[in-house]
């Protein structure tokens, strides 16, 4: 789900529905960094990139 090309494809719910997915995991794993439990903080900013991502295509299909 990292390639823009397959998220320009995707309808718009879709993209809501990855958005959505995309924000309760960032939740998740900011919880999980703050009691150190996360080992790879790196796939954190992943996430964050992803969500972006996301924003940008879904305020180009409007």
């Amino acid at each position: 789900m990292d390639d823009v090309k397959t998220m320009r494809s995707q309808t718009v719910e879709a993209l809501k529905r990855s958005l959505a997915e995309a924000t309760a995991q960032r939740c998740d794993m900011r919880f999980k960094t703050a009691s150190h439990q996360l080992k790879q903080v790196r796939v954190l900013r992943d996430v964050k990139r992803i969500i972006a991502r996301l924003n940008m295509v879904l305020c180009e299909k409007k």
